[in-house]
């Protein structure tokens, strides 16, 4: 009778052990797949149009919200042209210096 309570004991550890470590596998391939979805590199953003959440003009820095790959980013954003964006305007990120978004209204090409 001690003998079956040893061997249930090191089986139960066994079989907790063993389910444990394939939830701690199965977390850490999906936490890589989160990470490698949401991470876009900057670069790639300009030519993104995005919209203003915080107004800004070309002497102040606001903040910008874009969609890519399926997520929504928030970017600070500036301008060189003489221009005041309007918190729901559109913009379109000429480039990204530092993290940073440089934008031109989104219709300049209209």
């Amino acid at each position: 009778m001690n003998n079956l309570l040893i061997l249930v004991a090191i089986v139960s550890i066994l079989i907790g052990v063993l389910c444990g470590g394939i939830i701690v596998c199965v977390l850490f391939a999906a936490r890589k797949q989160i990470l490698a979805n949401s991470l876009t590199h900057h670069h790639s953003l300009a030519g993104c149009i995005g919209t203003v959440q915080i107004p800004f003009d070309y002497n102040s820095k606001g903040k910008i919200r874009i969609h890519t790959n399926g997520s929504m980013r928030e970017l600070i954003a500036f301008t060189d042209p003489p221009h005041a964006f309007k918190q729901g305007d559109q913009v379109l990120i000429v480039q990204i210096k530092n993290t940073h978004a440089w934008v031109a209204p989104g219709d300049i090409f209209d």
